[in-house]
Order: C-alpha cells, then structure tokens, then sequence
C-alpha cells in the first residue's frame, strides 16, 4: 500500500512539475525575426535614453510621428488599452515606446504631451535623420518624409507594425494593424 502511495506522489509531481514547464515555455520566435533590432539611443523630454536602458521589462515599441492622421494615433490607443488590460503588477513590467520618425516636428518635449494623452505608460522618443536612418536599417523598415515639404502639413510614410521587444531585448513579435487591444495583452503576457 505505500509503495502505490507513493507512485502515486510521483505522478502527481510529474504532472504539476509538467503543467508548470509548460507554461513556462516561451513561444518560438520566428527565425526571420532573429536578425531585426538592435539597441539605440535617442532624445525624450527626461533626457537620452537606450532601448537597454528598459532591460527587464516588455517594450511594446512603434514608430510613427504625431501628425499622423490615422494610424498612429489609433495603434497607440490599441497599445495604451492593451497595457491597461494587464493587472497592476504586469503593468510595471511593460514599457510602451513611441519613436518620432518627424524630428523637424516632433521635439522630445511635444511628444512628452502627445504620448501622455494615450498613457503614462508610453514614452515619446525621437533623434537626428541620421540616426533614425540606423534605426531603420536595424529594424528593417523603411520611410519617407519629405526632403523639402512645400507645407507644414505633409505625410510621413512609415511601418505599420507595434514591434514587441523581450525583457532581454529581443524582437520577439509584430502586431499590425488589426490588433486589439486584447491581442495586445495576450501577447505581452506571454513575455512577461
């Protein structure tokens, strides 16, 4: 009788051990996703901040610019909701990041204002040409303002994609625009 007790412990610490690696696996990041990223350094209104400088939290990162007319301001509501979904705990492990692909337009203390009406959880972050122009080959997108604007009201092309940065710094996910809000949560749950 005690033998069959105490199998019966063992397989009942074999299943809990299991459940519990099991949800503490990680999704696979898609190969294609391994070569994009890397660490920056651009200007807020708190001063110079590095992608690592949020090492251990979730960065749900998008770049974008504030004039935008649609996009932008409708992905930082989705990210904005998707972190006020997540308990309070989870909240204080996730940074959203918006970077200003428009510095001619976009000072660090503008998009200080323009990201704190969607969350305080989101900084607003821009740079020189030049070093977007790095940013853009590391993230691998592409964009477009205008050399010579013939009014102050022109479009800037940029990705469309909310790029979810690992707590070590890694691009592990892109949401596009069909994301929710709840998509959002999901997500970053899954890297916390």
């Amino acid at each position: 009788m005690k033998t069959v007790m105490w199998i019966g412990l063992f397989v009942l610490f074999l299943l809990l051990f299991g459940m519990f690696s099991f949800k503490m696996q990680k999704p696979e990041v898609p190969s294609y996703l391994n070569t994009t990223g890397g660490d920056f350094q651009l200007k807020t209104a708190q001063g110079t901040i590095k992608l690592s400088d949020f090492h251990g939290k979730v960065v749900l990162l998008y770049f974008g610019y504030s004039h935008c007319p649609d996009i932008c301001p409708a992905t930082l509501n989705v990210m904005a909701t998707g972190i006020r979904l997540l308990d309070k705990q989870s909240q204080n492990k996730v940074q959203g990041l918006f970077v200003s692909l428009d510095p001619a337009r976009d000072s660090p203390v503008k998009l200080k204002a323009y990201t704190a009406f969607f969350s305080p959880k989101i900084m607003g972050a821009t740079g020189a040409r030049e070093k977007l122009d790095v940013i853009a080959q590391q993230w691998r997108f592409s964009y477009h303002t205008p050399e010579y604007p013939k009014t102050a009201f022109y479009i800037v092309q940029h990705p469309n994609f909310l790029y979810v940065v690992n707590k070590e710094g890694h691009l592990v996910a892109l949401l596009d625009e069909k994301s929710t809000p709840e998509d959002v949560a999901k997500v970053v749950k899954t890297w916390l």
